[in-house]
């Protein structure tokens, strides 16, 4: 079935531009650095977490997510690598309300360089939270025509690090200078990204454009994490050229320890509201499956079930 197949969908965001004066970094950080660097998203920001590792006989819509969100986190490390070496200086330019990062040549690619730049608005004239924006430039060696690629907003709150963000990954523009696309990101046209952090507390909201061409033109991401280790993923994936399962919505949550329930709803097509569920233990091997669209795959006691259905 259509459903049992791999689902391709990745996931692009910014990544933070410096690290805090470490051994590893170079030069001299302020405590005003620290605030407009913490105030970019890293890695632990903006990628989603999985419970466990997957193991032969894991659950299918466990398999489902988890690959999902591996796919994220493969693209966020591609983004990554393009700012690892931003992050070993300290800012190029310092102005009250700004910073600038660069012009750098990328080490990825020689025939590029590229440059980061922040600014900074009080909320309130009362207030001590700031709302930061930040662009990150490509250009060609050539043309040193900067193009804006990864840009976005933060609001603070409270500690360093903590709000409110949004975050734009515009890959057709790296397209228009003829940036080498690399296998992570050859589908994805533009990701936005609405991301937040407070009191350990953690979010995530993705919407993904593709490519014509691709699998599946469009992909929305739900994340939630809460500071006993427990959250909630959720994705949406259209399916090209598909009039079976043209759309399907897959929900997973787990408790700290791994144990968790997910379902796979086909919300679009002839098979819409066909549901799929699965229960879990902590090893993520199925105590529970229920199968609309296969009778003959039900197994196990809906009373194992360590959450409540999800939708």
């Amino acid at each position: 079935m259509m459903l049992k197949k791999k689902m391709r969908s990745v996931f692009a965001v910014a990544c933070l531009l410096a690290s805090a004066g470490t051994a590893a970094c170079g030069g001299n950080y302020s405590n005003e650095d620290l605030e407009f660097q913490t105030s970019i998203p890293d890695k632990t920001d903006l990628a989603p977490n999985i419970a466990a590792q997957l193991i032969a006989g894991s659950a299918e819509s466990y398999k489902l997510t988890h690959g999902t969100v591996q796919g994220y986190r493969r693209l966020l490390g591609f983004v990554a690598s393009l700012l690892d070496h931003v992050r070993r200086h300290p800012a190029t330019t310092r102005t009250t309300d700004g910073r600038v990062w660069g012009p750098f040549a990328d080490d990825k690619q020689p025939g590029y360089v590229l440059r980061v730049s922040m600014s900074r608005l009080a909320l309130t004239a009362e207030s001590k939270s700031f709302k930061f924006s930040y662009s990150l430039d490509f250009a060609t060696k050539a043309a040193k025509a900067f193009v804006p690629v990864i840009y976005g907003t933060f609001d603070s709150k409270g500690g360093l690090g903590e709000g409110n963000g949004k975050v734009s990954f515009d890959v057709d523009r790296l397209r228009s200078i003829q940036y080498p696309v690399g296998p992570d990101i050859v589908e994805v046209r533009k990701i936005d990204i609405t991301h937040s952090r407070n009191d350990g507390f953690r979010s995530l909201l993705v919407h993904q454009d593709n490519t014509a061409t691709a699998a599946a033109p469009t992909a929305d991401l739900t994340y939630s994490e809460s500071p006993d280790g427990s959250a909630t993923t959720r994705f949406v994936l259209t399916l090209a050229a598909n009039l079976w399962t043209s759309e399907i919505d897959v929900v997973s949550a787990w408790r700290g320890d791994g144990a968790g329930r997910g379902e796979i709803k086909v919300t679009r097509g002839l098979a819409t509201g066909l549901l799929g569920i699965d229960c879990w233990g902590a090893t993520t091997v199925p105590t529970y499956v229920s199968r609309d669209w296969d009778k003959a795959a039900n197994q196990g006691d809906m009373g194992t079930c360590v959450l409540p259905p999800l939708r």
